[in-house]
């Protein structure tokens, strides 16, 4: 019988990521997914990675978020080296689609938002969003670039606000 000295429920990035440094402190580590690992709230997320905040109550974990954010490149450089496996990390920003009838009034608070926390964003075109994001929608009336990361094998294709 074998034993273990964590068990972890979810193969995902966070549950990957709590297994490899369980393992790198030499505890014997169990990782299980009812599914295919990294197919299920990591892959629907597209791996996006962003300290913006989605609603008001989200904006106390901005702080927390940046600081993640600061530190994720090198832990990607890391899980790399150890698996030599490359993880599809892009820096380069997320897009925030906007849909809605009033998206360049929206678009003026979001930004607005963002830098008054201390993150980059800015404000770019429908047609700029969809040279960096080809999947969006035609739809879509503008678009936020926030200084968010993505990664992943599928496009990150921003979060529709109506």
């Amino acid at each position: 019988m074998r034993s273990y000295d964590a068990i972890i429920a979810g193969g995902g990035l966070i549950g990957g990521a709590i297994a490899l440094e369980l393992a790198r402190n030499d505890l014997r580590v169990a990782l299980f997914d009812a599914r295919e690992p990294g197919r299920e709230a990591s892959w629907a997320s597209a791996g996006i990675l962003s300290p913006a905040p989605e609603n008001p109550w989200m904006i106390s974990m901005v702080p927390i978020g940046k600081a993640s954010l600061a530190m994720y490149p090198e832990f990607i450089a890391e899980v790399q080296d150890l698996s030599g496996i490359a993880t599809g990390y892009r820096g380069k920003g997320t897009v925030e689609a906007l849909f809605s009838p009033h998206a360049r009034e929206e678009l003026n608070t979001i930004v607005a938002l963002h830098r008054g926390l201390g993150l980059k964003a800015e404000a770019i075109s429908a047609k700029e969003a969809r040279e960096l994001e080809p999947a969006l929608s035609e739809d879509v009336e503008a678009a936020v670039l926030s200084s968010a990361r993505s990664f992943g094998r599928q496009p990150a294709a921003g979060k529709r606000v109506d």
